[in-house]
């Protein structure tokens, strides 16, 4: 997480009439003691910097998005450091404050592109900040770089962002040429103004008049930053920083009020614009109207033929102090950012508030609201290439699942990349063995068609045919169905059966509900329907079950329909998130019981017979430990053995009296029927209290799970 402050149109001066906030009526307090933009700045920073350093936080980075000073005067450059340094410890060095130019930074009346226009902004510099390029001065008119050591770029610290500052002040009071009829007779009307007061009113009226103040983005200033920015992403090994991007003039309209001006907008905004969505910027960040605003904004690019639809972006315009009003406005925007996939996720922005003169600003009561670029809160589709690219998307979506528009719909391009656990996919423990082979076991393991003595059901058994031929094989009928029509929309294959599946309000069901295969070119996509999904951890998982009845289906018609895996979408109708790590439905324990002999290694030692007592030990203490309830139940419930103690029992009873050896056996029958009457007892609890039948009943498995500890140490006689 990175926490940027923005600053903008501070107009900082010296003592000045100017710079007086209150409602002066009356002259009757010093100057030196009114209430001054300057002032309000310092006393609000000084409260940020001690609310920052109460949280035990600080800033990653400053910008200050243009108008640093008022009309060019040198004294507000001189200012700043002194105002910046009221944030006290919280305060980022200062090549980690990046400064662009505003149109009061330049020198009127001076030249585009000229080393004079810039001389006092400069000096900025010295102090090691960071600034936009600057026409003339860093770029030849072709956007290479000249012989200077600027940087516009900042990285955060934990590469959530990349911010890159831009100058659209180039052009920002130039005089506009005068008519050519007209430049002959300057120099002699000049002469005359001076004793003539009319005539001088009159060219000092038509040289204001002919005063423009011209926002633009130059062509050498768009080539340099793609440049810049580019080098930058490729030096970032974090996948998918925010491209932020600030200038000071806006990209669109901030407010209703009409400013009655020439050039009031950008005069290039289209190519601008364009070069935005280019470019993927995320978040452009500028000042220049006075006005707080954060508002979302779509561009179709104008010039280019191939794109692919409508760019979206965030906008954001920085408040600043107003002179002359009752009211007070807000200082500044702290934006935080956390990546990655922060596009997907959104920044939250609170502005910085003037505080009450001589407190702390706590930064936990401020009105922090969360904005996205991407919407899938409103449109509720998450795409990306690979299954690494989503499921990245998805974590960071993890905490407004409920805020989402229904049904999620998360689309992946490429299907094949499903085999492959997510790099993002939280941390497994190192008990779980190699990451990669557990998934795909995982998945082995609820693709099986093979029906389950103890009650619980794989998605294999209701997608495939099985031993006992009670449900047909689904996916022959949906290979069968494109071979005869390739186009076919028949090719579908439903988890439900309507007849035993809805029999009882209590009976359990797949949550996954349909899939069906669909042929597009030469790819065979599948499309699957989840009545409800716990994304973080399993989405990876039914998607790798996708993708191996993808494989299924494309080998099938290898042979007669040259097919290749393509696009896997799931349509989740509740998403939800979670904690718990997956595990495999049927208790390791019940798993052994399905098995012919399964249990056989965990028995025969207890009668002297295989396996050393230490090795015999530890096989117990995986299926107890496999079982054994975590604090917070799973999402879809506590997996509890159905078989595997009763069939314990049963083979332990059976082998000691072929042995002869039942007696010794006593005390560990007893335990374990203990276990199994309490899981039953649970098992029929009341759901009002689920939750107090479920501490009583983990605590109960606690005890009698350190007596079967105990019990089996005696019988190995192991330590």
């Amino acid at each position: 997480m990175a926490l940027l402050l923005h600053l903008s149109d501070l107009h900082l001066a010296e003592q000045s009439v100017g710079d007086v906030v209150a409602d002066s009526k009356t002259d009757v307090i010093d100057l030196g003691d009114q209430q001054t933009r300057l002032k309000i700045l310092k006393d609000t920073l000084r409260a940020l910097g001690e609310g920052l350093r109460a949280d035990g936080k600080t800033l990653d980075s400053i910008l200050v998005s243009g108008d640093i000073t008022v009309g060019g005067r040198k004294d507000g450059f001189d200012l700043l450091g002194p105002l910046l340094a009221c944030l006290g410890e919280a305060k980022p060095s200062d090549d980690r404050i990046l400064i662009v130019p505003g149109n009061h930074d330049v020198v009127r009346s001076t030249k585009p592109s000229s080393v004079e226009r810039y001389e006092r902004f400069l000096k900025l510099r010295s102090k090691d900040y960071k600034t936009a390029y600057l026409e003339g001065v860093d770029l030849d008119r072709e956007g290479q770089r000249l012989s200077t050591s600027t940087d516009p770029v900042i990285v955060a610290e934990d590469q959530s962002f990349v911010l890159i500052g831009l100058n659209s002040a180039n052009y920002c009071g130039i005089d506009t040429n005068p008519e050519p009829e007209l430049e002959a007779y300057l120099p002699d009307l000049q002469t005359r103004a001076g004793t003539d007061p009319a005539l001088n009113l009159l060219l000092t009226a038509w040289k204001t008049r002919g005063l423009a103040d011209i926002a633009r983005l130059d062509r050498p200033q768009l080539i340099a930053a793609h440049t810049r920015l580019t080098s930058a992403l490729n030096d970032i090994s974090a996948p998918s920083p925010l491209r932020i991007v600030a200038l000071h003039h806006q990209v669109q309209p901030v407010t209703v009020t009409e400013e009655i001006k020439t050039f009031d907008g950008i005069l290039n905004l289209g190519e601008f614009k364009d070069w935005l969505a280019a470019n993927r910027i995320d978040v452009v960040l500028h000042g220049h109207k006075h006005e707080g605003k954060v508002l979302p904004d779509s561009h179709l690019p104008l010039n280019d033929a191939d794109s692919r639809g409508p760019h979206d972006m965030l906008i954001v315009s920085a408040p600043t102090i107003q002179v002359g009003q009752n009211r007070r406005d807000a200082v500044g925007y702290l934006i935080e950012v956390e990546g990655p996939a922060a596009r997907i996720a959104g920044v939250e922005i609170a502005e910085v508030p003037v505080p009450a003169t001589g407190s702390a600003m706590m930064l936990e009561p401020l009105k922090w609201v969360r904005h996205q670029i991407d919407q899938p809160s409103r449109y509720g589709v998450v795409e990306g290439e690979t299954v690494d690219d989503v499921h990245r998307k998805l974590l960071a979506l993890r905490k407004q699942f409920d805020a989402i528009r229904a049904p999620l719909i998360c689309r992946i391009a490429d299907g094949t990349s499903a085999y492959i656990i997510p790099a993002s996919y939280p941390e497994l423990p190192s008990s779980f063995g190699d990451p990669q082979e557990w998934f795909t076991r995982m998945i082995e393991w609820w693709q099986k068609s093979r029906e389950l003595r103890s009650g619980y059901f794989t998605h294999g058994q209701r997608l495939f045919a099985n031993t006992s031929r009670s449900r047909p094989d689904q996916i022959d009928k949906a290979i069968k169905a494109l071979l005869v029509k390739p186009q076919t929309s028949r090719a579908i294959a439903v988890l439900m059966d309507p007849l035993n599946d809805l029999a009882t309000v209590k009976t359990e069901f797949p949550a996954f509900v349909l899939v069906q295969f669909t042929k597009r070119d030469s790819y065979l996509d599948v499309t699957a329907f989840f009545r409800k999904q716990e994304m973080p951890h399993w989405w990876p998982i039914n998607v790798g079950e996708l993708a191996h009845l993808q494989h299924t289906v494309v080998d099938a018609l290898r042979s007669h329909l040259n097919l290749s895996a393509g696009a896997i979408t799931t349509v989740t109708a509740m998403p939800t998130n979670g904690s718990a790590i997956p595990r495999v439905a049927v208790p390791l324990l019940d798993q052994k019981a399905e098995e012919h002999a399964g249990l056989l290694d965990l028995v025969l030692p207890l009668f002297g017979i295989g396996s050393s007592s230490a090795d015999v030990l530890s096989s117990w203490q995986e299926v107890i430990e496999d079982w054994r309830p975590d604090d917070k139940a799973a999402a879809d419930g506590d997996r509890i053995p159905r078989i595997g103690l009763t069939a314990l029992c049963e083979l332990i009873d059976a082998i000691g009296s072929a042995v002869g050896d039942s007696g010794r056996m006593a005390g560990l029958l007893s335990t374990l029927q203990d276990l199994e009457d309490a899981n039953a007892s649970y098992d029929g609890r009341n759901d009002r209290d689920a939750a107090v039948s479920r501490a009583k009943w983990r605590a109960t498995l606690d005890r009698k799970l350190g007596v079967l500890t105990r019990t089996l140490h005696e019988l190995l006689k192991v330590e």
